[in-house]
């Protein structure tokens, strides 16, 4: 496959979590580390104990052991000890690649378009990304990760810092990801962003912005 010669988008970034890994499995990491009646709530809704408002802290650059405290204040000792297995054993949420997304992204690359990453994600548990997904790191032409970075989407600075750094232009570029204030931030910088809800519609997108996938 080529890319199209009236094709104005030569950059697609793909966020990480949902996007390209299904990355969502509370049960199988928090089964048996607190109660059942816990463990419902917490998967049917993540922030009813602060498990994503505290791991967006993380993602931001925060680092487990500073948060702690804060988190043990607002949700008690027992709620605090799962919430530290949790990060401590984030591998165990990450299940998969996201079904059709590694064949997506080897097609872009075919198309002739440069692939990125675009994560917010701990510096703490980004190491899990490499050892459970390593094809991810050798597709990708580059990657950028909020934790090391100490800022995060939907930040326009994180986007800038992105594009600066991989020599890239915001309208010759798309974007994926599952957020909608990131598919909002990004829009405003002139980056094609798509909301994901699932490799058939993200096809469709970058094939409806010129990318023969």
């Amino acid at each position: 496959m080529t890319t199209s010669s009236t094709n104005s988008i030569h950059n697609v970034i793909f966020d990480f979590g949902t996007v390209l890994i299904s990355n969502e499995d509370y049960r199988t990491c928090l089964d048996g580390h607190c109660p059942p009646e816990t463990l419902e709530a917490i998967c049917s809704s993540p922030d009813s104990y602060g498990f994503w408002s505290y791991e967006d802290r993380l993602d931001g650059g925060a680092l487990l052991e500073e948060v702690m405290d804060d988190y043990r204040r607002e949700y008690g000792n027992e709620m605090a000890q799962a919430f530290r297995h949790y990060i401590e054993h984030y591998d165990e949420t990450m299940k998969s690649m996201t079904e059709g997304m590694e064949q997506l992204v080897l097609d872009v690359k075919a198309a002739g378009c440069k692939v990125w990453g675009l994560t917010n994600w701990s510096s703490e548990t980004y190491h899990y990304v490499g050892e459970k997904f390593p094809q991810i790191e050798r597709m990708l032409d580059g990657i950028v990760v909020s934790g090391f970075e100490h800022m995060r989407k939907p930040d326009p600075a994180f986007f800038d810092l992105a594009l600066d750094r991989w020599g890239i232009k915001a309208d010759e570029t798309a974007f994926i990801d599952d957020m909608p204030n990131n598919v909002a931030a990004a829009n405003a910088l002139g980056i094609h962003a798509h909301l994901f809800n699932g490799e058939p519609q993200a096809r469709a997108f970058l094939s409806e912005q010129g990318v023969m996938v």
